[in-house]
C-alpha cells in the first residue's frame, strides 16, 4: 500500500512526502455501549477524534524508500491513546517488473479490509464484526471464562484490528494476478513487538481480476499468537507458548460494475488456546483447549449518478464462535456518505448489533467526518 493511496501528499525538502487522515465524530449510542461492545467510548452521545495518522513517504534513492505512519486512535480504550508509529518500513524494490519488499512494521495482508481499513476507503464508520469484536482467546491470559464485562473483555478479533504487524513481505502483480505474502513475528490475531519464536508466522492474500468490475482473492495465516507475560509465564513455558496457534483462511469476492459494489468475505479461524489454571500457579497448570470460529460478511456500496460524491451503504456481519465459548454474533450497518471535495467525506450510519441472542442496548448513530491533508 503506497503513500498515494492513503492520502494527498504535499511535497517538502529532500523529497520527503508528508500527509495525514484525521476523522472527527459524532456518535448517540445504547447504554451498554463500551469500546469493547460496539467501538463507542462512551454510552452519552460523544463528539471525539477516533483517529488521527501522520504519513511521511520518504525515497530515499531509485530502489529504496521509507514509510511511516504515526498514529492516535481510541483503540480499546475511553480515551486517545499516546501517538505511536503503526507502520514503519523500508521498501526495496530492484526490479523494473511491479514488485516490493517490505521490512519492518507492516500491515498485515489479510483479506478486504487489508485494503479499505482507513476511514478514507471504508464506505461506513464500522470494520466489520470479524475486526472488531473479540472472542475469548486472549494473548496474554488465554481462555477466558464465566460471566463477561465487555468493557474490560480480553481476547482477540480474526485480525488484529489495527492491523499492521512486524516482518518482511514482498507484494506485487502480473496481469490479473497480484500477491502480497509476509513472514510476521505472530499470527494474524496477535501482536508482539519483538521476536518470541523461533519460527516466525506467514500470511499472505492472492488476488486475481479476470474480467476489469469482478475481483477474487484468497487469505491464510498460520503462527503462534500468545505473548510472554505475568499471566502465563508461569503456567506457561516458551514451547508451550510457542505450541499455541492460529490458523486462519479466508475467501472473497468483489463486483465493480458501474454505480454498484458488492461485496463478500468468508472466514474460518482455529486457535489453539490455553485453559489456564489461575488457581494452581505451578508449571504445566493448563489445558489445550480447540475454538473455531468462522464470520461472513457482506457490504453493498451505490454510488448515486443523479448526486456526484454522494453514495448508499450497508454491511451485514455474522460471527460464530464455536467449542467451550459457544456464541453468535450479529450486525447490520447501513447510511450515506458524501465527498465534499478531494479532501472532506461526510459519513452518516446507523448500526444495530445482536450478541450471544442478547439485545444489548448497544445501537450506534454517527456521523463522521474524514479530512485528508
Amino acid at each position: 500500500m503506497t503513500a498515494s493511496m492513503l492520502l494527498i501528499t504535499a511535497s517538502v525538502q529532500a523529497q520527503v512526502n508528508v500527509g495525514g487522515l484525521m476523522d472527527l465524530e459524532f456518535r448517540v449510542s445504547g447504554a451498554d455501549s463500551k469500546p469493547y461492545v460496539n467501538g463507542s467510548p462512551s454510552a452519552k452521545p460523544t463528539l471525539y477524534f477516533p483517529n488521527a495518522r501522520l504519513f511521511v513517504d520518504a525515497p530515499i534513492d531509485a530502489q529504496w524508500s521509507f514509510f511511516a505512519v504515526l498514529q492516535s486512535d481510541h483503540y480499546g480504550s475511553k480515551s486517545l491513546n499516546p501517538p505511536f508509529f503503526s507502520m514503519l518500513h523500508v521498501t526495496w524494490a530492484p526490479f523494473d517488473a511491479d514488485i516490493a519488499f517490505h521490512a519492518g512494521r507492516i500491515i498485515i495482508p489479510f483479506g478486504l479490509t487489508s485494503e479499505r481499513f482507513l476511514s478514507s476507503e471504508n464506505p461506513l464508520r464500522h470494520l466489520p464484526l470479524s475486526h472488531e469484536w473479540t472472542n475469548r482467546v486472549d494473548k496474554k491470559a488465554g481462555l477466558s471464562k464465566g460471566p463477561r464485562d465487555y468493557a474490560l473483555a480480553p481476547g482477540t478479533t480474526f485480525v488484529y484490528s489495527r492491523m499492521y504487524t512486524h516482518g518482511i513481505a514482498v507484494q506485487g502483480s502480473y496481469g490479473i494476478l497480484d500477491a502480497h505474502l509476509a513472514l510476521t513475528q505472530s499470527a494474524p490475531s496477535g501482536f508482539n513487538e519483538s521476536g518470541e519464536y523461533a519460527t516466525p508466522a506467514f500470511v499472505g492474500r492472492v488476488g486475481l481480476t479476470p474480467l476489469t468490475w469482478a475481483r477474487v482473492g484468497a487469505s491464510f495465516g498460520h503462527g503462534a499468537y500468545m505473548r510472554k507475560d505475568p499471566k502465563n509465564e508461569i503456567q506457561l513455558s516458551d514451547a508451550d507458548r510457542a505450541s499455541l496457534t492460529q490458523t486462519i483462511y479466508g475467501v472473497d469476492a468483489t463486483i465493480d460494475y458501474r454505480y454498484l459494489r458488492l461485496s463478500y468475505e468468508y472466514l474460518h479461524s482455529t486457535w489453539l488456546a490455553a485453559d489456564i489454571d489461575k488457581q494452581t500457579v505451578v508449571p504445566g497448570a493448563w489445558a489445550e483447549v480447540e475454538i473455531p470460529a468462522h464470520a461472513h460478511s457482506i457490504e453493498a456500496v451505490w454510488d448515486l449518478a443523479a448526486v456526484p460524491g454522494l453514495h448508499m451503504a450497508s454491511r451485514y456481519d455474522r460471527m460464530t464462535v464455536g467449542g467451550v465459548t459457544s456464541g453468535e454474533f450479529e450486525r447490520l450497518e447501513a447510511g450515506f456518505g458524501y465527498k465534499v471535495s478531494r479532501s472532506v467525506t461526510i459519513k452518516t450510519t446507523y448500526a444495530t448489533a445482536r450478541n450471544q441472542g442478547r439485545d444489548l442496548a448497544d445501537d450506534v448513530f454517527g456521523v463522521q467526518v474524514s479530512i485528508t491533508f
